[in-house]
């Protein structure tokens, strides 16, 4: 039932943006955001704070439109509004939380949950509060491309155009990533408290993408080898399986996928591409 409710709030969000971006598409920005923007915040004082997120990253999309920019600058503006997010999860931090801790590590445990010896659910719960800036940004990043694909489908039905997003076997981060992860080994290695917080999610963020990365790889080659789609499938279901041992594998080819370029991904010719195409479409 909760995972019920999860993505019942996931697709509610995603539709939201996605209706948000058309409309600054068809009626234009700043008439859109004078309705999205009182929408947002009322949907965050009366609902959930985060579903005031969906307009927003639906508003910076459409601005991201009207500037031109190709389909990655586009789900990078409309993931800012869980940048800000996260920012303000980690100056919270800085609060005690070893009451807020007790408290949900109680609730688990009357609820039967029991972890392997070594491990305490408290030391869970405390993990988790740490790298929930990291967690809030990858999930507002995560319904911006959902928001942007459902945006795609709605245009077809209301004669709208939008760039055409990157295959995922195509997709890769723009090698600056690297330098959000080395920040983050440094904040973590050399400084203690908020600071090396802020470095630890920074290396989850940087380490998810590349494991994305590192998966789109692994659906390049499954394409370009022609494997089917049911082989394709159990493959994905080995790796969800070990999620563990494979998020880092991932995470390892897609960093050397940035070094030795497998796919032969060009950058200029990838931004010339984007570009034809966005200008076939206006």
């Amino acid at each position: 039932m909760l995972f019920l409710s999860f993505l019942g709030s996931v697709a509610g969000m995603a539709a939201l943006g996605a209706a948000t971006l058309l409309a600054c598409r068809r009626f234009g920005l700043w008439r859109t955001g004078l309705l999205a923007l009182p929408l947002a915040v009322i949907a965050g004082l009366e609902l959930t704070p985060i579903l005031a997120v969906a307009p927003l990253a639906g508003l910076l999309a459409g601005w991201q439109l009207e500037r031109q920019g190709s389909y990655g600058r586009i789900v990078a503006a409309a993931g800012l509004p869980g940048l800000m997010q996260a920012g303000m999860l980690l100056m919270a931090s800085r609060e005690p939380r070893e009451e807020l801790v007790a408290q949900v590590a109680g609730q688990l445990e009357a609820m039967g949950l029991k972890l392997e010896e070594g491990y305490s659910v408290s030391q869970v719960v405390e993990m988790g509060l740490r790298l929930q800036p990291a967690t809030e940004f990858l999930f507002v990043l995560f319904i911006s491309v959902l928001m942007y694909r459902l945006g795609q489908v709605g245009s077809g039905w209301l004669k709208l155009e939008l760039p055409p997003a990157i295959p995922f076997r195509n997709w890769r981060p723009w090698e600056t990533l690297i330098w959000v992860l080395i920040a983050g080994l440094v904040l973590v290695l050399g400084t203690q408290g908020l600071t090396a917080e802020l470095g630890l999610n920074l290396i989850v963020v940087s380490g998810a993408l590349y494991a994305l990365q590192g998966l789109a790889l692994v659906r390049f080659c499954c394409w370009r080898l022609g494997v089917s789609g049911w082989m394709e499938g159990f493959l994905y279901l080995t790796l969800g399986f070990t999620a563990g041992l494979s998020a880092l594998l991932l995470a390892g080819l897609g960093l050397l996928d940035t070094w030795f370029d497998w796919r032969r991904l060009d950058p200029p010719s990838q931004e010339a591409a984007a570009e034809r195409d966005r200008q076939q479409n206006v």
